[in-house]
This record gives C-alpha cells, structure tokens and sequence, in this order.
C-alpha cells in the first residue's frame, strides 16, 4: 500500500477515498502540532503541514494513474 511521509518521520498510508484521506492528514496534523509545542505561529504551521501533506497525496495518486495508463497502452 502507498504511504506518504510526514517531515516528522510518521508514514501515513493512503486510502483511496478523498475525504477520508483528508480527515487521516487533519488528524496527523493536529497530533503533530500538539507535539511540537510551543510554536509562533501554529495556524501557520499547520497550514504549511496540511499543505505538503496534501501534496504528496495527489502527486502519489497522479504518478499511479499515470502508471496504469501507461501500462494499458
């Protein structure tokens, strides 16, 4: 199963439905904010957290498809 990876170590596997994928970053997000307090600015923090996150995620999920149509051709 494909994994994405947290800055912070944790690998967080992908589940193949949207908004629960969603709903698993929010709670590594939350959790790793909590341990890294006390931070400046958390909002931002979670925020640029949430953001690379989500990134990997589509960059996984577009690297398969392109896998698989490359595979059907």
């Amino acid at each position: 199963m494909d994994k994405i990876k947290c800055e912070c170590g944790a690998e967080i596997k992908v589940i193949p439905d949207v908004r629960s994928m969603s709903e698993v970053i929010e709670i590594h997000v939350a959790l790793h904010i909590e341990k890294r307090k006390p931070l400046a600015d958390e909002d931002a923090e979670a925020d640029r957290l949430r953001d690379v996150l989500i990134a990997q995620f589509f960059s996984l999920i577009l690297n398969t498809e392109s896998d698989s149509e490359t595979a059907e051709v």
